[in-house]
């Protein structure tokens, strides 16, 4: 059994440099409190967030009958729902 190390992370390099470039970049673009600040952006990342981890979770639900889901309570025929809510 692997032990859990909350400091794993610390010690591993998540991003190539050139990776972290790119970020940088992004970031000048668009800042972080930019982004923090404008609902739209914040409303498609959750959308992207709950969509992705529930596919990861083994869901079937596209992009698509995620947001009608989340947005509207809208289900996808016989589909499983429980992942998303």
């Amino acid at each position: 059994m692997i032990t859990y190390n909350p400091n794993y992370l610390d010690n591993v390099d998540i991003f190539t440099p050139k990776e972290l470039e790119f970020l940088e970049e992004l970031n000048q673009q668009v800042s972080l409190e930019k982004f923090l600040n404008n609902k739209s952006y914040i409303d498609k990342f959750g959308l992207d967030f709950i969509h992705t981890s529930a596919l990861i979770e083994g869901n079937t639900y596209d992009k698509l009958d995620t947001q009608a889901l989340i947005e509207y309570g809208r289900t996808a025929g016989a589909k499983n729902t429980v992942m998303l809510r």
